[in-house]
């Protein structure tokens, strides 16, 4: 894992990142190698934790409130 990320060629395109994650802490990252104008695109945002964006999205589906209490509170979402 070390000499992988120790490789020249990661130093020489400036590719491994170190950034903290919401909930795994400090990690590295291995950037997106094409660069375009001279610019790479920026990694997206971190994945979410597991039944982290339920409410939005049944929110956004259009359940009301007390549905989706029901619906955790019976454990079919999280």
């Amino acid at each position: 894992h070390e000499a992988v990320l120790a490789h020249p060629q990661y130093a020489a395109t400036d590719s491994i990142d170190e950034t903290t994650h919401p909930h795994l802490g400090r990690m590295r990252r291995v950037l997106h190698p094409a660069r375009f104008g001279g610019r790479r695109s920026e990694p997206g945002r971190p994945c979410p934790a597991h039944g982290e964006h339920t409410r939005e999205i049944l929110d956004e589906l259009g359940l009301d409130d007390a549905r989706i209490e029901r619906l955790l509170e019976t454990g079919v979402v999280a």
